[in-house]
């Protein structure tokens, strides 16, 4: 899969998402209400409609880039700001969603800073960020959404590229991925073909492992093996098993490719893996005048 962020993500509530660093957040230049504006806008309905309508194109916006269904939900300073791309918070929310092949029981993001501001271009078609737009998320899986993720098409092919061929026979072949929540930790089985078992039967190897937060990214750690180990050195099956990660992220958001998430909380418990971090969309957008 391409392993676009976690761009929206919940668990039973909101998150607290005090780790993160509000110093990217911009306060308003200018006055982002007016007395009169706002007042006319509220006895017409202007912001409800105004906001509904950049609701709307924003989730069309994320069903096309992710290919999956979000509420999303702003809340505006008022119609006459919202014309003008400016908010006071977004959230958005999905549950049991699939994203370029990874499953989510549970998706939720919020933004985080007072001031926000979008460029809405095309009859709401194209989203721009005119300030660097931060957001909090948290992302829910179980085994049953680790097991679909790794039977997706995205990493069938991504453990095809493992393969490993000398003319037509097959040096190196990882296959039949099974993944569960036992507790605190993971439990990961793939099948292995390779000269190294004197064998030409698959041999299926497996290990327990936990999960825990480096350089902002998960990681395997505490990692034991169980069956299959006899057959192969566990230093050589390292790599592999570090390779097999699911959780990777793409950070190419809202078209921006300088997008930059962090995580900065896992948790393994109750038959859940739970995600905490951040995402910074940086500001891509210089023309508007303010």
């Amino acid at each position: 899969m391409k392993r676009f962020l976690i761009f929206l993500m919940m668990f039973l509530g909101l998150p607290t998402f005090a780790q993160c660093d509000l110093s990217v957040c911009k306060q308003p230049p200018y006055p982002v209400t007016n007395g009169a504006g706002e007042f006319f806008s509220k006895i017409t309905g202007m912001n409800f409609i105004v906001t509904k309508t950049a609701e709307s194109a924003i989730e069309r916006s994320i069903k096309k880039q992710l290919g999956a269904k979000f509420d999303v939900e702003i809340t505006p300073y008022g119609g006459k700001g919202l014309f003008e791309g400016k908010f006071k918070k977004i959230s958005a929310e999905g549950e049991n969603v699939t994203i370029e092949g990874m499953q989510f029981s549970r998706i939720y993001a919020e933004s985080l800073c007072e001031y926000n501001r979008f460029i809405f271009k095309d009859f709401y078609k194209e989203i721009y960020t005119a300030e660097p737009f931060l957001m909090g998320y948290t992302a829910v899986f179980t085994s049953e959404d680790l097991q679909k993720t790794l039977l997706s098409e995205q990493y069938r092919k991504f453990l095809d590229s493992l393969t490993v061929k000398v003319g037509s026979v097959t040096m190196f072949k990882v296959f039949d991925p099974q993944v569960s929540i036992n507790g605190d930790r993971l439990h990961l089985a793939v099948r292995i073909v390779t000269p190294m078992f004197f064998s030409n039967s698959a041999k299926q190897v497996s290990v327990d492992l936990a999960l825990e937060v480096a350089d902002e990214q998960i990681v395997f750690s505490d990692i034991k093996f169980n069956n299959g180990a006899k057959y192969i050195s566990a230093d050589a099956l390292l790599p592999l098993i570090n390779k097999l990660n699911p959780f990777v992220y793409k950070t190419n958001i809202m078209d921006n490719r300088n997008s930059i998430v962090k995580v900065s909380d896992i948790k393994v418990a109750d038959g859940m893996v739970i995600v905490k971090g951040s995402v910074l969309v940086p500001k891509n957008y210089y023309e508007t005048d303010k």
